[in-house]
């Protein structure tokens, strides 16, 4: 391959790139809570950088504080949804790190006093996700929260086959 036609197809591949802007708050490092180790301060606010993002971390690694530090430093209507045993385990996990989550059932325990919130996979189809300024779900999806569809046009990913309630409210702009 000449280097004109390899400069060409490198072009053409960068051309390609999927650049990720940030859409997120800039946190300082002091904002985030000490009882984190570094690691975890770092995700947290890459996460707050991001504003959208998914992270993917080993058995262990401390996931639920990670979510729980982000949901406070994002400061906006939180619905947190998991598994029933991750949902209850979180609340108890949170309190260790000053953080008060409830577990509710459907949209009519959401109470404006409050921002952050959790509730499992099976109780989803009782919530407008619309209301919520952050969704996050967390892993070990049941089977039939396995499927998303991501729409390019309006940058939303969209839950299909929990429940076609929350699906076209969750897809809402």
């Amino acid at each position: 391959m000449s280097e004109i036609a390899l400069n060409n197809y490198r072009n053409f591949i960068s051309s390609k790139r999927i650049v990720s802007r940030n859409k997120g708050i800039d946190v300082p490092l002091a904002a985030v809570n000490p009882i984190l180790f570094p690691f975890q301060r770092d995700i947290v606010r890459w996460a707050c950088a991001k504003g959208r993002a998914a992270i993917f971390a080993n058995t262990g690694l401390g996931k639920t504080f990670i979510q729980l530090e982000w949901a406070r430093l994002m400061g906006r209507n939180t619905l947190i949804v998991a598994p029933l045993s991750v949902a209850r385990q979180t609340v108890r996990e949170a309190s260790k790190i000053g953080i008060d989550v409830r577990y509710v059932r459907n949209q009519g325990q959401v109470t404006p006093e409050h921002n952050i919130w959790i509730t499992n996979y099976e109780m989803l189809s009782h919530f407008d996700a619309s209301i919520f300024g952050v969704v996050m779900m967390r892993a070990a999806l049941p089977a039939a929260a396995q499927d998303f569809c991501f729409d390019s046009t309006t940058k939303r990913v969209t839950l299909l086959s929990v429940s076609s309630t929350f699906s076209s409210r969750m897809s809402r702009p």
